[in-house]
């Protein structure tokens, strides 16, 4: 009896191709079902080669987010998508279709633009200046919030709008942030929470 050889693995660059190739392939077919395709990413999951499709309610200000059901029901219908599709029936692999998280950073032109009109947070990861890390007694920058009221890729600027009326102390009216290395750009539902009762 012959064994049955073993899938090469792909290497980081090809699975990031795959996840890049998978994700231009299946995004209208995710905007079909209701949902925007918010990333996808190859990557092994106990040793087993797993294609991730991250989902959001094509309605980005709808007030459920994605359930289980919504999950579940995506994944019948891609699994079935993909016994058509020629170039990926070739491959072995598993699909798992989830939400990426409500605090999740916007990390693609795609989300970021897909985002414009929802609540944010920007938060400075770690000092880009070594000379200003030296300083002592620095303060930490605090976070901006506000709602993504524009974003151009071109100059990789994001502006951020006040929510107004907001309870949030830190709510800030049309600051412009470059995305500088160590800036993090996080959705921030709580904002709209927080407003007060009318």
């Amino acid at each position: 009896m012959q064994a049955t050889p073993t899938p090469k693995k792909l290497k980081p660059t090809e699975r990031q191709t795959l996840a890049q190739a998978v994700l231009t392939r299946y995004d209208a077919f995710f905007t079909t079902l209701g949902f925007f395709l918010v990333g996808v990413r190859a990557e092994y999951q106990a040793e087993a080669l797993t294609l991730v499709f991250d989902i959001d309610k094509s309605d980005k200000n709808s007030p459920e987010g994605i359930s289980l059901d919504d999950c579940y029901g995506a994944t019948e219908k891609l699994l079935d998508a993909i016994e058509q599709d020629a170039e990926l029936a070739l491959l072995d692999f598993q699909v798992e279709v989830g939400s990426p998280g409500l605090f999740r950073e916007l990390k693609t032109p795609r989300e970021l633009t897909f985002y414009v009109g929802s609540p944010v947070k920007i938060t400075v990861k770690k000092q880009t200046n070594s000379a200003t890390k030296k300083q002592k007694g620095l303060k930490k920058p605090q976070p901006i919030t506000g709602i993504l009221s524009a974003y151009d890729d071109a100059t990789q600027r994001i502006i951020i709008a006040a929510d107004a009326p907001s309870a949030e102390a830190n709510c800030n009216a049309g600051i412009a942030v470059n995305l500088e290395p160590g800036t993090l750009v996080t959705l921030n539902p709580v904002i709209r929470k927080l407003q007060p009762i009318e």
